[in-house]
């Protein structure tokens, strides 16, 4: 019926829009992710700073987040970077984040992180290759590791060197599994929303169509000369009007059939 046939529609172009919104939001979900996860600072808190630096991604979050921790230590009491209680304490903090340092002076290695040889990083290795880094620009040492120098003077004027080391490996797993999950979520959003649509249809094609049917059905009764059946007239609704206005006619014309076979009986006789 084309009743039906409308409600099939209008629930298909309710299922076909829902899973364009849905592609879209993935898509948006999916570039933007690293936008709003980026970590920003008050500017209050660094407003000496002269160079601006835009806050990374997030994949390196957590080195822009030490540089900042540390260039601030340096503005405020660079000697601190001597006491190895002090920067083993802070070093632990780090670490939590898959994030360590090493520091120098003079040239000369004063703590270097036991962190960082399960980075794979010797300390012959990268002592020599410090110098030449550039000052306060990320540097991709390998696949998952990022580095950035910051150069200072001690109280004392000898030169030093922090060097800030991250592994993103887990970052990036939280990152795969945050797609995952946004994955099935959106699968199980438009799972539930056909399931809802069906069940709508269903709803409304068994509130409608059937009698509406029953309806047809009473018509080719009639057709055929039967007017010894009652129409449901209970619906208080449009069809319900439409079941009595049905039922009024059924009446009129079973008794209207009646009396031509009164008459033709009174004839006969």
């Amino acid at each position: 019926m084309i009743i039906r046939k409308q409600l099939w529609l209008s629930n298909f172009i309710t299922i076909i829009v829902t899973i364009i919104l849905l592609i879209i939001v993935s898509i948006l979900i999916g570039r933007n992710y690293q936008n709003i996860s980026r970590f920003s600072i008050p500017p209050n808190k660094f407003e000496r700073e002269t160079e601006k630096r835009v806050p990374p991604d997030i994949l390196k979050r957590e080195l822009f987040m030490t540089s900042r921790f540390i260039s601030n230590i340096i503005k405020e009491n660079p000697s601190v970077l001597q006491n190895i209680k002090y920067i083993e304490q802070m070093n632990s903090f780090m670490n939590e984040s898959n994030t360590t340092i090493i520091v120098r002076k003079n040239n000369e290695i004063l703590y270097y992180s036991p962190l960082l040889t399960g980075f794979g990083i010797k300390s012959e290795d990268i002592d020599d290759k410090i110098s030449s880094f550039p000052e306060k620009k990320t540097i991709d040492y390998s696949e998952n590791i990022y580095m950035e120098k910051i150069s200072f003077r001690f109280p004392d004027e000898s030169k030093g060197d922090v060097l800030i080391v991250s592994d993103i490996t887990s970052t990036l797993e939280d990152i795969t599994q945050f797609r995952y999950s946004v994955f099935f979520i959106l699968v199980f959003f438009l799972i539930a929303i056909i399931i809802i649509s069906i069940i709508m249809t269903y709803v409304l094609s068994r509130n409608i169509v059937k009698p509406l049917t029953q309806l047809k059905n009473a018509a080719l009764q009639i057709r055929k000369g039967n007017f010894s059946f009652k129409i449901n007239t209970n619906r208080k609704d449009e069809i319900g009007d439409l079941s009595r206005t049905f039922e009024e006619a059924r009446k009129q014309l079973k008794e209207t059939e009646k009396i031509k076979k009164n008459t033709k009986i009174t004839a006969t006789n």
